[in-house]
């Protein structure tokens, strides 16, 4: 399971903070995580390991090696992240504040403007029953499918005579 060395691993400690540790005659020490048993973090040393302790507290970690090498590292304290400093007005920044973030599907939803879609001047003097003068608007247009339209709606509403005349 914690054959991930290139060798054998003669030391293993169990961490205070719930970490398994092993050294390796590669020169490696690797902290995993003993429900997972993945490799959270990893160490090489010039020589084979030959031993390894953990500190009580957990943030000290002794390494000693074949040659004699005792290595001591310590865990760095924790960084507190700085907090956002909000962008200064009319700079670019400013305007494209909030561009990256992501949108809630649940919360929001979409006003549609529905507009109204604007008649041509033929269709505006079928709807008052000018049927001359919608006649005489579509031929101005010079387009046959509109003419052929408004023929046929003035023989559907038997006003072709009353255009014609």
């Amino acid at each position: 399971c914690l054959a991930l060395h290139c060798g054998p691993t003669p030391k293993q400690h169990n961490a205070p903070t719930y970490r398994i540790l092993t050294g390796g005659l590669d020169g490696l020490v690797k902290i995993y995580d003993p429900v997972s048993y993945t490799p959270l973090h990893a160490t090489k040393h010039p020589s084979p390991v030959t031993a390894l302790s953990c500190a009580p507290d957990g943030k000290t970690l002794l390494i000693g090696t074949s040659t004699g090498l005792l290595s001591i590292r310590h865990a760095p304290p924790p960084v507190a992240p700085k907090p956002k400093v909000a962008p200064m007005g009319g700079t670019m920044a400013h305007f494209e504040r909030g561009r990256d973030a992501g949108v809630s599907q649940m919360d929001d939803f979409e006003l549609v403007q529905q507009t109204r879609k604007r008649l041509k001047p033929f269709d505006v003097a079928l709807r008052k029953f000018c049927y001359g003068e919608a006649l005489d608007k579509v031929l101005t247009t010079k387009k046959p499918d509109a003419v052929s339209a408004v023929l046929e709606e003035l023989v559907k509403r038997q006003g072709l005579l009353i255009a014609l005349s």
